[in-house]
């Protein structure tokens, strides 16, 4: 992917939205490219490696350029994120903050729940 090409035509834009996969061939030039144009970034990725990446990877370059990069803003993650943060903030010092997703599944006459959990401050 030609990164010089794809950040001239992110030039002016105030974010990029990210929701073409996988993330994990196709998300990173992306991420540059956003980052060269001085535009925020967000993708709605699910890839755990992915994500552990571009977290790893791209604070410093962001940083630098004045824009924030968030992956993993689906709505498996982000929403909860976003409360549990904002409850934190709120109360003071937290040791723990423990979010469950319930789902119901398609499949079965009453569903399958599945449960998630995320811990962070």
């Amino acid at each position: 992917m030609d990164i010089l090409a794809l950040s001239g035509a992110l030039r002016g834009c105030d974010a990029v939205i990210n929701c073409a996969g996988p993330f994990t061939l196709l998300g990173e030039p992306v991420i540059r490219a956003a980052i060269a144009a001085g535009a925020h970034y967000v993708d709605t990725t699910g890839e755990q490696r992915y994500i552990g990446r571009v977290l790893d990877g791209f604070e410093e370059e962001a940083r630098r350029a004045g824009v924030s990069v968030v992956p993993a803003m689906a709505d498996d993650g982000g929403p909860g994120d976003m409360i549990a943060h904002l409850t934190a903030a709120r109360l003071g010092a937290v040791d723990e903050v423990v979010v469950a997703y319930l789902r119901a599944r398609r499949g079965g006459p009453r569903g399958r729940w599945r449960r998630c959990s995320r811990r962070g401050r």
